[in-house]
């Protein structure tokens, strides 16, 4: 009778030893490759536990764990040799240089950084681009390639020039920091010419909660006090809620006069946009991953409606341009959200800081109205809502559309526009536009 030797168990202590590493492995390798950190957590728990089964797949799961993060480390290594702005992976600086977050929680890009980024395309390119989103195909007749420069100073905003004795401050979305436009173009460069006075940029993608955050850390940081220039934008400054929505679609469902609009209103459906732990922002790897992650995210869903396809191709003049639908459903609507008290709320907390607010339309508001020889025949429904509230707190206050869209109708003789074709964002001839208005808007004030 022959007997069979039965190895001897690992003790207690080895055995949770190796749970603990392989947890903690597999929970930051899960991080740097952007996943959430409630899912990597849960995820690393389960192969913690089915490697607890036995030492062998113990081992297994620890060796696996090692083999993707010594992949990602090569990865790391690689991403980082490649020259600044010159990388094939992001498509505009904005992602390349963004930075999250302060501990009040503001975003913020690399500090002191000057590059020359090469774009290929604008944001709406990227929605399309790689999905179709219904359009790709007029998409080659949509793009503009161009270089842009991208400078920041040493608290990671967009200025040449670090804070000293600018006397104005600019606030609000990514349309203020000039994405997709080069340094001498952004809205602070143009104003400090136009007006004769230097004003310091610091827009930011993000909400007014955000832009109420980035306004108080700079004054605790300068502790100083200057005139505001806020800027909403139309698009997504004050996004409808469901509510809101609801109503739109039963207004729009049988709208035989304009087909696009209620060919918009086919489902809905949202998606909540995670973020993972702050310091991983300094990893190559994890903000390309996260990159990636949200341009997914926003081709299969977006916080307003689950639209296919989310951007549209118009003819106007003989050139193409692309829209982005979710903000056509915002430019549209009638109804006046209960989301928007909140952000009257925070408004009204910061309207002792503030000169102006400035009103931004959406790409598609100023194109209708160019279309129609007029902006009247869409709803003002948001512009009124803010016009009344900067009446109410005693702040001046503008609308940008019909001096757009006037600047848009001369321009378009030349084949030229004051929103870049492929993008979200305003270009140049728009924001040259935008700070002649405001100047002759508040010279014009100060005479009354």
């Amino acid at each position: 009778m022959t007997s069979t030797s039965i190895p001897p168990a690992a003790p207690l202590w080895k055995k949770a030893m190796l749970k603990i590493v392989i947890f903690g492995i597999t929970t930051l390798v899960l991080l740097y490759t952007s996943i959430p950190l409630v899912i990597s957590l849960v995820l690393s728990a389960l192969l913690t536990l089915i490697a607890g089964r036995s030492t062998s797949a113990g081992y297994t799961a620890l060796m696996l764990s090692v083999s993707i993060g010594t992949a990602l480390l090569i990865g790391e290594m690689v991403l980082r040799s490649i020259p600044p702005g010159k990388s094939p992976h992001y498509y505009r600086p904005h992602e390349y240089l963004q930075q999250c977050c302060s501990p009040g929680g503001v975003r913020y890009y690399k500090k002191n950084s000057d590059i020359v980024f090469d774009m290929p395309h604008g944001d709406l390119a990227a929605f399309i681009g790689t999905a179709g989103g219904g359009a790709s195909e007029s998409m080659g007749l949509v793009v503009e390639p161009r270089s842009v420069r991208f400078v920041t100073d040493e608290t990671g905003r967009r200025n040449s020039e670090s804070f000293s004795d600018q006397q104005y401050l600019l606030l609000g979305d990514s349309l203020v920091a000039g994405n997709g436009t080069t340094q001498d173009e952004i809205l602070s460069e143009v104003m400090t010419r136009d007006f004769g006075a230097k004003f310091y940029n610091l827009g930011h993608a993000g909400g007014i909660a955000h832009y109420k955050k980035v306004l108080n850390e700079f004054k605790a940081r300068y502790q100083v006090n200057r005139d505001v220039f806020l800027f909403i934008f139309e698009g997504n400054d004050m996004p409808m809620d469901r509510n809101c929505m609801e109503e739109m679609r039963r207004m729009y469902a049988e709208d035989a006069t304009n087909p696009l609009v209620g060919a918009l209103f086919n489902q809905a459906g949202t998606a909540k946009q995670k973020q993972s732990l702050p310091f991983l922002n300094k990893s190559e790897v994890y903000r390309l991953l996260y990159s990636l992650r949200k341009r997914i995210a926003a081709l299969v869903s977006n916080n307003y409606l689950a639209l296919t396809p989310i951007v549209t191709i118009k003819q106007i003049n003989s050139r193409y341009v692309a829209f982005y639908n979710p903000y056509i459903i915002e430019t549209v609507n009638k109804t006046e959200c209960k989301s928007w008290q909140r952000s009257a709320q925070l408004i009204r907390s910061v309207k002792d800081n503030l000169k102006i607010i400035v009103f931004i339309p959406t790409k598609y508001r100023i194109y209708e109205g160019v279309a129609s020889d007029g902006a009247g025949k869409l709803p003002s429904v948001k512009s009124d809502y803010l016009r009344a509230l900067a009446s109410t707190i005693g702040v001046k206050y503008l609308d940008l559309t019909d001096d757009l869209v006037g600047g848009a109708q001369k321009l378009m003789a030349d084949g030229r526009f004051v929103y870049w074709r492929d993008d979200t964002h305003w270009n140049g001839e728009g924001i040259s536009i935008a700070s002649k208005s405001i100047k002759a808007f508040l010279e014009e004030a100060e005479e009354e």
